[in-house]
């Protein structure tokens, strides 16, 4: 019986390997092998970048640099003198807003009290001691709620309770009250807060250092003004103010005042029947440029600003609406603008085709201009090419 061998085909996966070993070894014995280079794109192939006519009004702004204030404010001393005074207790974070008549830190477990209170406290006060000094923790007490019988002006035993019940969450209780334990906060002040703390929780208070910033009252943005933007201006005009972590928010206007004389010291007198800043009357220095801040001759705008839990986003400038165009304007980006012999026009992008459209410009944000075509129409979405410089 004759045998016949069958002869094996190599498979196609062989037959693919063999082809590209073949390949290989006649690209490198000719030095053409080119393994993953992408054949550049000729650049009059890539499209120019274009935008899109749009529709709406647009506002001319101007920005204002800005400053924040308080209407009121003052610095806590530490409430002991001692070469290491160190942070006890803290219950609040700067920022916070507190109530008067609390206790938010201690220094070496001596509590500082924020307490009802127009003028300031200059002595020790302890049982058996009489003055107008007396009065007005009496008063403060008073206004915490807390009974008082004593004869006021006299340190007795009703002054006493109501100290040891003000301070009983805040032991130990020290019989002397040490002045500076004592910080007034006037009637005016309905929201307190805690602008700075010179040392947090556990830290040393450095040689020096206030213990806390307080301020209270409206938050108030001061900057100064140009007469034409001065000008602009009206009694509870909203005004966008942009705010150093790059938030936008919405403050009011306060006041615009006048400087009477060229001397950035001198005295305001308000216009347009604007009022005095807030408590103008009783303090002048509310109503005064502040030198370095506003130039000689400048309008100052008062701004109230919403309140703010955050101490370090503060307002850096304000947008003044000088004008604003039409609702129904076309605008186009600025960079769209060119010039065709000599005058603004746009460059259309039909197909592959452009075509030069003379444009009348108005009105721009410093982002988009309002435009009216000189020659034929435009509508809304007709692309227009930008100029990438």
């Amino acid at each position: 019986m004759r045998t016949t061998k069958i002869k094996k085909l190599p498979s196609p996966l062989t037959s693919l390997s063999l082809i590209l070993v073949a390949g290989l070894s006649t690209a490198f014995a000719t030095g053409y092998l080119t393994i993953g280079t992408p054949t550049p794109a000729d650049p009059e192939d890539t499209p120019p970048p274009t935008a899109k006519i749009g529709k709406g009004s647009v506002a001319q702004l101007a920005d204002v640099p800005l400053t924040q204030v308080s209407e009121w404010t003052t610095n806590a001393e530490a409430p002991i003198e001692a070469s290491r005074r160190v942070i006890t207790r803290l219950t609040l974070r700067e920022g916070a807003h507190t109530p008067r008549c609390t206790s938010p830190i201690s220094v070496n477990d001596v509590p500082v009290l924020l307490i009802p209170g127009q003028r300031p406290f200059f002595r020790d006060l302890a049982p058996g001691a009489t003055g107008s000094d007396v009065a007005a923790l009496q008063r403060g007490l008073t206004a915490c709620g807390h009974r008082v019988t004593d004869p006021p002006g006299k340190f007795g035993k009703s002054t006493a309770a109501a100290w040891a019940a003000i301070m009983r969450p805040y032991k130990p209780i020290p019989e002397t009250i040490h002045w500076r334990q004592l910080v007034p906060v006037p009637d005016k002040v309905k929201k307190l807060r805690i602008a700075k703390l010179g040392a947090t929780l556990g830290q040393v208070l450095p040689e020096g250092a206030p213990l806390m910033k307080l301020d209270g009252g409206p938050l108030t943005a001061i900057g100064g003004l140009e007469p034409a933007l001065a000008n602009e201006l009206h009694m509870g005009q909203s005004i966008k103010v942009t705010m150093a972590s790059g938030k936008n928010i919405v403050a009011s206007v306060a006041a615009v005042t006048m400087p009477t004389h060229t001397n950035p010291a001198a005295g305001n007198s308000p216009i347009q029947g604007l009022p005095n800043p807030p408590g103008g009357n009783e303090n002048p220095e509310a109503t005064r440029l502040e030198p370095g801040n506003i130039k000689p001759g400048f309008y100052k705008l008062q701004l109230t600003l919403p309140s703010s839990d955050d101490p370090n986003d503060k307002p850096i400038k304000a947008a003044i609406k000088l004008n604003a165009s039409p609702a129904d304007s076309l605008h186009v980006p600025l960079a769209a603008i060119t010039t065709c012999n000599g005058k603004p026009c746009i460059r259309l992008a039909k197909n592959t085709q452009n075509r030069d459209i003379p444009v009348q410009t108005g009105i721009s944000d410093g982002n988009l201009v309002t435009i009216t075509p000189l020659e034929g129409r435009l509508s809304v979405g007709d692309e227009v090419l930008v100029s990438e410089k």
